[in-house]
């Protein structure tokens, strides 16, 4: 939006001079002028409708005769990009701009002009809405598309949720991730919260500090609660980045400002760690704040605070009060928690894969995203083998996307192996598997069920040996320091 009010800007000061930053108002001949000349010039009709619409440049304020001239100018010929751009305006009255009456039908009239002119980045909102209110699912996907393509970064979050959650589109999770990456780089602070949490966790993609930390710096940096106290968690661990307590503190200090749960309960656990019995003591209050929220962690650590008399006294009651309240509690909450509960010794766990299985996976997932299946199989195989479940769970979704390329008999044989991959995968709790192996047994009938755990046994076996056989030196090894609950 900001190019096209560059370019009206830029329209309006060739038609009107210098004079166009002009506070006088205009006078009744003047105005009457440009009208004249309106009627006979596209660019004259859009910017005489764009200053009625915006009250500068000396003409009033006045959407009724905004309206005019940009109606109008569509009904003129030819259809420049003049007549677009004022389409585009009424299109946009119609969906509410300027407190305006919604007439979505309208609007869609209107904004169906624009779309001989949509590889205009200008014009980009204007298809990004059209793609909205299409009822065939094939035009809401096209025109998204083509929109996100100019850098609309709405569009692009909309395609995104559209293949991560299967609306108006087959599900995908390649193509969904490829579209996060372009809200991302569209600089979205949710995007690239996002998009830092998938390669964090491993979700959709490999798991990649470096990459984590790119993505979550940046929506820290815009103030983005959930990425500052993920950017904490990270300094705290030392993943993608040195160890830094001080840094670490900064960040959680900056997500619990915001009401961040997890920024609040990790920065309390920080303070629980310390020697400052002050701090300790206030600790304490924070935390139980958060647990008193839900978060089974957090509950957990209050356990802990009064069995030990951690900032606070002593309390055996207390104690198994809140051993008893986190039992009703899920993991779902508080799964990246650092701090006292993680053992006497404060330890990580180091979760190891060969550096080769991180390329191999890499290129994997380059090959899928241009859907070159049988490529990507080929070196998510290899990841697979060297025990990356995020690798085992992708290259299951590669197999079943190669299957529908096959006949029925060969398509079958496929999907077995991709069960077996699945179930890989999900024993090793990689997220996301559990729901495609769920499906994966609610479609596949008995037979091919069967035969998909005659390959899990074999591809477990074989992961086994080749885990055995690999037993990689430490400056070969590609370390993932983990919460133990993580």
């Amino acid at each position: 939006m900001r190019a096209f009010r560059y370019l009206c800007t830029y329209l309006f000061c060739v038609f009107f001079g210098a004079a166009a930053f002009a506070q006088e108002p205009l006078s009744a001949n003047q105005l009457k002028q440009i009208e004249s000349n309106a009627l006979d010039s596209n660019d004259v009709a859009f910017n005489l409708g764009y200053a009625y619409l915006n009250g500068v440049n000396g003409v009033p304020k006045d959407l009724v005769r905004a309206e005019y001239w940009f109606t109008h100018l569509t009904q003129r010929f030819p259809k420049d990009k003049h007549v677009a751009f004022g389409a585009y305006l009424l299109g946009k009255l119609y969906l509410g701009m300027e407190a305006h009456e919604v007439d979505e039908k309208k609007a869609k009239d209107y904004l169906e002009m624009i779309l001989a002119f949509r590889d205009l980045p200008e014009l980009a909102d204007g298809i990004y809405h059209y793609a909205r209110l299409s009822d065939k699912d094939e035009d809401y996907i096209k025109y998204l598309e083509i929109s996100a393509n100019n850098d609309f970064v709405p569009a692009a979050i909309d395609l995104y949720v559209a293949n991560l959650e299967g609306k108006r589109i087959a599900q995908n999770d390649m193509a969904a991730l490829k579209w996060l990456k372009v809200a991302a780089r569209g600089d979205n602070a949710d995007a690239q919260a996002h998009l830092g949490a998938y390669y964090f966790n491993g979700y959709l993609t490999y798991k990649d500090y470096e990459q984590a930390y790119y993505w979550t710096v940046r929506a820290a940096e815009q103030n983005h609660a959930g990425a500052q106290a993920r950017l904490g968690l990270m300094y705290k661990l030392g993943l993608g980045r040195s160890v830094d307590y001080d840094k670490a503190e900064l960040w959680f200090e900056r997500a619990a400002a915001q009401g961040d749960l997890l920024g609040k309960e990790n920065l309390a656990a920080l303070m629980l760690d310390g020697q400052d019995k002050q701090k300790q003591q206030q600790a304490v209050v924070m935390m139980e704040e958060v647990a008193s929220q839900g978060m089974k962690s957090a509950a957990l650590t209050m356990a802990q605070v009064y069995e030990k008399g951690l900032g606070a006294e002593a309390d055996a009651k207390k104690a198994q009060y809140w051993l008893a309240e986190a039992d009703k509690l899920s993991d779902a909450q508080g799964s990246q928690f650092i701090g006292i509960n993680k053992g006497p010794q404060k330890q990580r766990a180091e979760y190891r894969t060969d550096a080769k299985a991180m390329e191999h996976y890499r290129m994997g997932i380059d090959y899928a995203m241009a859907e070159d299946w049988e490529k990507a199989r080929r070196e998510l195989e290899k990841a697979a083998n060297l025990s990356l479940p995020a690798a085992q769970l992708d290259l299951a979704k590669v197999i079943i996307s190669q299957s529908q390329q096959q006949q029925q008999q060969q398509q079958e044989a496929l999907l077995e192996v991709a069960y077996g991959w699945a179930k890989l995968a999900n024993d090793s709790k990689q997220e996301g598997a559990d729901s495609l192996l769920e499906q994966m047994t609610d479609a596949f009938p008995a037979k091919m069920i069967e035969q998909g755990l005659i390959h899990y046994q074999r591809f477990k076996e074989q992961v086994a040996k080749a885990s055995q056989a690999q037993a990689a030196p430490e400056n070969n090894a590609v370390r993932y320091a983990m919460p133990i609950d993580g």
